[in-house]
């Protein structure tokens, strides 16, 4: 299970159902207020006069009208949901485990341990600072293309170590490495990205164009997982 309330196939089979009952209904409702019109104006041009069927009528019209109502129950709770799960949807990025060091001068050191996910090998890096940042580029879409089920888009590039002192932020040996596998340092500043950076909020299914950072402490042997959502980055610390 994924944790939401209702993953997303239930939510598009609720849809369909609200839907496809949704359409029934009305098919139904108009064939039955056909017929009342044209019973009252065989009625009134006194062709014929059938017996009313009141009774039979009005039971009709309650079995649409409740037909129409759970399809509409079940449409609203389908389309909510899939709201809410596309977007809250979070993607698993990158694990992380630091292990700090000791003795090794007035600076923290802490060992890192990156692991992307969805492919790429192990590293470790030994990162002075406080806290550990991971850095990146993220597209966010129009919130309609998210509900259609586009997911961010986005591109880790740099783990870098931070100061909580800003004298030390200033003045301390900093550590900066690259997440770009593989690739000349030009390329974290791919022509791509920096075509997007430019004119990406002038294209019509773009909603903006950003880096984004998530840091957390370092102080600690801990695990983290690195998610990105529809605004970012996020951390969350899982057990070891």
């Amino acid at each position: 299970m994924d944790g939401y309330f209702i993953n997303s196939l239930g939510a598009d089979t609720m849809m369909l159902l609200g839907l496809g009952g949704t359409l029934l209904g009305g098919v139904l409702l108009l064939i039955f207020i056909f017929r009342r019109l044209r019973w009252w104006l065989r009625r009134w041009l006194k062709t014929t006069r059938p017996p009313s069927g009141l009774i039979t009528g009005l039971r009709n019209l309650v079995l649409i009208l409740l037909l129409l109502s759970i399809s509409g129950i079940l449409l609203s709770m389908g389309l909510f949901s899939r709201i809410y799960h596309r977007f809250t949807k979070e993607i698993p990025v990158a694990e992380i485990i630091t292990r700090p060091m000791e003795n090794h001068g007035p600076s923290p050191v802490t060992q890192i341990r990156y692991r992307p996910i969805g492919g790429g090998h192990d590293r470790y890096f030994f990162m002075r600072g406080d806290q550990w940042m991971i850095e990146g580029d993220i597209v966010k879409w129009k919130p309609w293309l998210n509900l259609l089920g586009l997911d961010t888009r986005y591109r880790l590039t740099r783990l870098q170590g931070r100061y909580l002192d800003i004298e030390a932020e200033r003045s301390a040996p900093r550590t900066v490495v690259s997440l770009i596998d593989h690739a000349p340092d030009t390329d974290e500043c791919h022509p791509f990205w920096r075509f997007l950076y430019r004119f990406g909020q002038k294209l019509p299914l773009v909603d903006t164009v950003y880096g984004n950072a998530a840091y957390q402490d370092s102080n600690s042997r801990s695990h983290y997982h690195v998610f990105v959502g529809t605004s970012g980055f996020l951390i969350r610390k899982r057990d070891l």
